[in-house]
């Protein structure tokens, strides 16, 4: 049976659209839509509801690979993109939305790390470390409510570097950071110095501040005479699957 992510692929070769145009037609980013053809990444209930009603797919074919790709025998068709905010819908059309998006969510019960309703926060496609700053939002990602306490203050960054090995955190991992938590001494940060952009654990050691990586290779660097600014704390770490 097909992966969904094979399904997604499948879908975008019969319309004949290439990656940059049907991820504009579905409102998600290339890079995401890539991921998600590869099988790295799941895509929310909104963007399936999208995907089955602009190109006219079977909603169980769509989400179980179950039977036929369409209901009925008919040509491609690429339909005015279709917003996936119910009060835009007739109330047929409602009920419809309802009932996928349950089965979307119930499905989601059965994934790793995929709570039934998660919480969509910005993803940074720029690593940390890089010293360049955050580009603008690459796309938006979900997570576990559970890691999200403070939704409008928290972001994700994708880290770059062997810095923090000690820690767990590795080269293009996810980290789940919260601008609105106060750092404390022991908290791994992410924290602007010199225009300069690292993922470091803040030390207080006799009334001075320090970033200390995890990782021998690196050295600790105290924060004196510097412009620095801590960016956020780290609240979670996703390691890719792919």
């Amino acid at each position: 049976m097909l992966k969904l992510g094979e399904r997604f692929l499948l879908i975008r070769e019969y319309t004949g659209l290439n990656q940059a145009d049907f991820s504009n037609k579905i409102g998600i980013s290339q890079s995401f839509l890539s991921a998600v053809e590869r099988n790295a990444k799941i895509p929310g209930s909104d963007i399936l509801i999208v995907l089955k009603n602009l190109f006219d797919v079977d909603g169980n074919w769509l989400l179980t690979g179950d039977g036929d790709m369409f209901k009925k025998p008919h040509e491609p068709a690429i339909k005015k993109p279709l917003s996936a905010n119910t009060e835009l819908l007739n109330e047929p059309f409602k009920e419809e939305f309802a009932q996928l998006k349950q089965q979307v969510q119930y499905l989601f019960r059965f994934l790793p790390g995929k709570l039934e309703e998660p919480q969509s926060v910005p993803l940074y496609d720029q690593c940390v470390c890089t010293g360049e700053g955050f580009s603008e939002v690459e796309e938006y990602i979900n997570f576990p409510r559970k890691y999200i306490k403070h939704p409008k203050n928290t972001y994700a960054v994708k880290v770059c570097g062997d810095s923090m090995v000690g820690t767990g955190i590795y080269n293009g991992d996810i980290l789940l950071v919260d601008k609105s938590v106060e750092w404390r001494h022991g908290y791994i940060a992410i924290v602007s110095l010199n225009n300069e952009l690292m993922c470091k654990k803040i030390i207080q050691e006799e009334g001075k501040l320090y970033l200390e990586p995890a990782n021998a290779k690196h050295k600790k660097i105290e924060l004196k005479n510097q412009t620095s600014g801590v960016l956020g704390i780290v609240v979670a770490i996703f390691h890719p699957t792919v």
